[in-house]
């Protein structure tokens, strides 16, 4: 009996021998493992910063790591990085990277058999911002423009960062807030430097500077020459007067009918004795018949303005063709046009002699129609379009009328001699007579001439169509032996059945081109 209860004892004495050998096996091995597992530590750039240049140096520290180890990978932005773009060491792995401004995300992850380190992942995020603020003004606008004492100036960046606004230099006082600056500042009247500096949170710093004007008063104009209702000159002058602060900072513009016209500065040819006076004169150059606008504005360099508008009505003429005609000119010269238009199905009713609003419509629908710059006013290509026009060429003493669908009809004519040639240029038919009564010209040649009334042997034959150029024009002539040469003294003549068809084809202002 006591035999066998000790071999039972030494059964469970082997038992718990080899049960604390494996617990003592057990315990270094999960003790090895423990001391050799490699762990995640401190990472670069920290986590939520902001990097100042491009080029940033990531690395992450891996105590316990050894570069042999495999089972390590750094992503960038979600894309690992190639092994050869890394740099590993014992317990660190770094990667050197260009990277465009804004933000970044950056993991690790490890991999091994250890039981404590089995995968091990590190995320975090940084920014990148090389570029600097960039500023706005937005009072005042435009920023050049002071035009009141204090105004509102306000900048705005377009990222947090600190502004300075300084004005000829010297620091101004505005309330800053997270990304913009402003206040009311008070300055001297002339001209002003200002600066904006502005600095974000990484130190990107960048700067605007402008010249700008405080002038707290408007300009003063007044006319010094009245323009009449009515005028029968083709170029109104006009002089007037500006008083302002600072006149020498004036913008001065002028238009007629919306079109820009020229200004002269009298006080920058003649000096003024004062300082605070401008004088300028406006010449319209030549114009239509016809109602016209003028209006005159002046402008200091803060913006004030003050302006001039005045309509006025130009009736220089009553020869159809001699002048452009445009809306409220009156006289023969309309009764015309409008006699023409309706010939040609585009005005209704009788002549009224006023160029009124149902006389444009009518010119607007004509110009249309025969595809001519559209405008409601009587260009000489719309006289050319409504009378035809007629050409003569001295080389070949020839004479062909025109009208606004070709060739009218082509006539034979004598023109100057070489003494006294026929003008070359463009000129039209300024009066009409029937039967007309020759008077010697002004000229050697006639000198000891006497006038010969109508009727045979006249020099004028039976019409004389005389034209924009001093004692010539186009006329019949018994001399018949010359057409066809270079006879006259100037005058173009014609066969005299010639000159009564022509007479009869032709209107005063018809358009006359003289060639070579």
């Amino acid at each position: 009996m006591a035999t066998s209860f000790l071999k039972r004892l030494s059964w469970f004495w082997w038992g718990v021998i080899v049960l604390a050998l494996a617990m003592l096996g057990t315990g270094a091995f999960f003790g090895v493992q423990y001391l050799t597992a490699a762990s995640l530590g401190a990472v670069s750039p920290d986590d939520g910063s902001v990097a100042a240049t491009s080029q940033v140096v990531i690395t992450a520290e891996i105590p316990g790591y050894s570069p042999e180890d495999d089972g390590l990978v750094l992503e960038i932005d979600g894309v690992p990085c190639a092994p050869e773009d890394l740099t590993v060491a014992p317990s660190t792995v770094s990667t050197v990277r260009e990277f465009a401004d804004g933000r970044h995300t950056v993991t690790v992850i490890y991999t091994s058999d250890n039981v404590f380190a089995r995968r091990l992942a590190h995320h975090w995020a940084f920014s990148v911002d090389t570029t600097a603020p960039i500023i706005k003004v937005v009072s005042p606008a435009p920023p050049e423009r002071i035009p009141s004492s204090p105004h509102l100036f306000r900048v705005v960046l377009d990222e947090p960062g600190r502004v300075q606004v300084l004005v000829d230099g010297v620091p101004a006082s505005l309330d800053e807030g997270l990304d913009s600056a402003e206040g009311l500042l008070a300055l001297p009247e002339g001209e002003r430097i200002i600066r904006v500096e502005a600095t974000d949170s990484v130190g990107n710093t960048s700067h605007k500077e402008w010249k700008a004007f405080a002038d707290f008063s408007a300009p003063v104009l007044e006319m010094e020459t009245a323009i009449k209702d009515t005028l029968d000159d083709v170029d109104v002058n006009v002089r007037f007067a500006v008083k302002d602060n600072f006149p020498q900072h004036l913008s001065v513009t002028a238009l007629v009918d919306g079109t820009r016209v020229a200004v002269s500065d009298v006080e920058a040819e003649q000096g003024s004795a004062d300082p605070f006076m401008r004088r300028y004169a406006v010449s319209t150059g030549e114009l239509s018949e016809g109602t016209h606008v003028m209006g005159i504005e002046v402008r200091d360099a803060a913006g004030h303005s003050d302006s001039h508008t005045q309509e006025f009505l130009v009736d220089s003429t009553a020869q159809f063709g001699r002048r452009p005609m445009s809306q409220g000119a009156a006289g023969a010269d309309v009764n015309q046009l409008q006699t023409l238009l309706a010939a040609k199905g585009f005005f209704e009713g009788s002549p009224t002699a006023v160029y009124d609003a149902t006389t444009t419509a009518a010119v607007t629908a004509y110009q249309g129609d025969r595809g001519l710059a559209v405008s409601g006013r009587v260009d000489e290509a719309t006289v050319r379009s409504l009378v035809g026009y007629v050409l003569i060429d001295r080389s070949d003493c020839t004479l062909t009328l025109y009208d606004d669908k070709g060739v009218v009809k082509t006539y034979r004519v004598a023109v100057g001699m070489a003494e006294y040639p026929t003008p070359l240029g463009s000129f039209s038919i300024m009066v009409k007579t029937r039967n007309p009564t020759w008077s010697p010209p002004p000229s050697p040649w006639a000198e000891h001439l006497e006038p010969v009334s109508p009727g045979p042997g006249n020099p004028l034959g039976t019409r004389w169509m005389g034209l924009s150029v001093a004692y010539v024009g186009i006329h019949g002539t018994p001399s018949d032996w010359s057409i066809g040469g270079w006879y006259s003294h100037g005058c173009i003549r014609m066969h005299i059945p010639d000159a009564e068809d022509l007479f009869d084809r032709v209107y005063v202002g018809t358009p006359v081109d003289i060639v070579r």
